[in-house]
């Protein structure tokens, strides 16, 4: 099987059969290029992982283009980025790594939760298992703040 478990993951996870990881090092190259340190020169790799708290090895691999998955220590990256979570995996599969305000996985702590399973958990069925508890947390939590509304609408 082409791409081993993880690619395996990502496709059943994300219905894709391809997955760009040049894209994702190119605009981290591009991040890099406009970050600057207190003495006015670039970021380097070395200055990303220590931000990171990674290995410069893990950058490395990264900015090649050539990883057939996110490192483990990706969440950490985006945030020395100043990125919202996730935003490397929509990088990769090609969306808006942004998208719009009330979509960013910042703003939505269940998000950030399936974006750390996404990137932390190896096993194909632990990962859905767990994305599984996620999405009906989720809707519980959807069901508790329609609730909270009819109640604040009932009593205006």
């Amino acid at each position: 099987m082409s791409g081993g478990r993880w690619g395996e993951v990502w496709r059943k996870v994300a219905g894709m059969t391809t997955l760009d990881w040049q894209r994702l090092a190119d605009n981290v190259k591009a991040e890099l290029g406009q970050r600057r340190r207190a003495d006015g020169r670039r970021w380097t790799q070395a200055d990303l992982a220590a931000a990171a708290g990674v290995g410069a090895r893990t950058v490395s691999r990264l900015l090649s283009g050539r990883s057939k998955r996110l490192p483990s220590g990706m969440l950490e990256i985006e945030a020395a980025l100043g990125w919202p979570p996730g935003t490397a995996r929509r990088l990769v599969m090609g969306e808006d790594p942004f998208g719009r305000l009330e979509e960013q996985p910042a703003a939505r702590p269940l998000d950030y939760l399936r974006e750390r399973v996404l990137t932390k958990v190896e096993n194909h069925r632990e990962q859905l298992r767990l994305l599984a508890l996620i999405d009906a947390r989720e809707r519980e939590h959807q069901a508790e703040q329609d609730e909270l509304d009819r109640e604040i609408s009932a009593s205006a």
